[in-house]
């Protein structure tokens, strides 16, 4: 693999946090539409494919994980299992327990019934204690951090193999390709394996490619292939948008083994092109100065370094509203599109204010990283 580029900060990547995030949060809203039947009926939630597309959000989540998980095997000097290990709980776990604590106690509020599993999961994060019956977690979006921490756990198991070698993102990718290879001709009843070996692993798979792909590029991708790379994001979105894809979209059918291929492949590829081709754009020479000088870049780029707050914190604006708000007969869309902007003001704060010096008390030193293209804070 060449030399990677300087250091510094990729803006893409949060750049399509923030979009990823607030992709998410918009269809949890139109889902709170859906259920309330005395509400009007919102446009964008009116065709179905676009109901359903904003799940796609976390397809993006797991590429640019594979992506940024990468860049730590390959890049951080004197990494070990157990300071990644660390450094991913501490990064993921406490505002996820804070957010779910939260939430525990806004459900009891609207009288909502929580039941011991949804607890138990929202605190073991992995399936530990029901391993045989799929559950949300009380915190409903935690559900995706169950794949985070079990791709974790093989990071790290290829950074103990191969520790201070480029071999340890091989590793890694060997590692990926080969579980999501058994999870795809298997389908396993035990939830926690079903978690291990699923074929939606194919998407950290594709930005471990993106990585390295961008590493041979020297961290500029040539204008002919972030064109291609353009055309299979559009084409992809375009088919999920106009054909639909509906049965990609629940938790649950990705553990039973109903929708995990196809949606790694018709939503994952789109989402790794969408990475690939937003890296290529917001680098090229005649972007670069546009985007910087750019006040809704900037705030793009700001949404994006709390983009795990808006995943965790979105919820506890959404869910009230399904059941304390009144009847909403007219203007549903200007209400959802309103909902989300709130959202995004309230992580943004909540970021600024809590998670931000919580990491802040919780990391120890930072480890030397050599100069590698993707210096943005690591996170899932």
């Amino acid at each position: 693999m060449r030399t990677a580029p300087p250091p510094g900060r990729i803006e893409a990547i949060q750049a399509l946090r923030a979009i990823a995030a607030v992709l998410v949060v918009m269809v949890h809203a139109i889902n709170v539409d859906d259920e309330r039947t005395d509400w009007g009926r919102s446009l964008l939630g009116a065709w179905p494919p676009l109901n359903d597309f904003g799940g796609i959000g976390v397809d993006v989540f797991f590429v640019l994980s594979g992506f940024v998980m990468a860049s730590t095997v390959a890049s951080r000097r004197g990494l070990t299992a157990r300071h990644f290990l660390n450094d991913r709980f501490v990064r993921v776990v406490p505002v996820y327990w804070l957010a779910g604590a939260c939430y525990l106690f806004t459900m009891w509020l609207v009288g909502r019934p929580i039941y011991i599993n949804e607890v138990l999961l929202g605190v073991t994060v992995l399936p530990l204690f029901d391993a045989r019956q799929f559950e949300l977690p009380v915190l409903l979006v935690g559900w995706s951090l169950a794949y985070e921490m079990a791709f974790y756990c093989v990071v790290a198991i290829s950074i103990r193999l191969k520790r201070g070698s480029e071999g340890s993102l091989h590793l890694l990718l060997a590692a990926v390709l080969l579980l999501t290879s058994w999870g795809s001709i298997s389908q396993p009843a035990h939830y926690l394996l079903a978690i291990f070996i699923n074929p939606i692993w194919f998407e950290f798979g594709f930005g471990i490619l993106v990585y390295m792909l961008w590493v041979r590029c020297a961290g500029r991708i040539p204008d002919r292939l972030g064109w291609i790379a353009a055309a299979v994001g559009l084409s992809g979105f375009a088919y999920a948008l106009v054909a639909g894809v509906p049965f990609l979209s629940p938790p649950v059918y990705l553990v039973d083994g109903h929708s995990a291929l196809p949606r790694a492949l018709l939503w994952g590829l789109p989402a790794a092109a969408s990475v690939l081709t937003l890296m290529w754009w917001s680098t090229r020479s005649d972007m670069a100065g546009r985007l910087n000088r750019s006040k809704a870049w900037g705030a793009l780029l700001a949404l994006g370094d709390a983009s795990y707050m808006l995943y965790l914190v979105h919820m506890f604006v959404i869910i009230p509203g399904q059941v304390l708000l009144p009847t909403i007969a007219r203007g549903v869309d200007l209400f959802l599109i309103g909902e989300v902007l709130l959202c995004c003001g309230i992580a943004i704060l909540f970021h600024q204010m809590i998670e931000r010096p919580m990491l802040k008390a919780l990391r120890g030193p930072k480890i030397a990283a050599k100069p590698r293209p993707a210096s943005v804070e690591v996170h899932a």
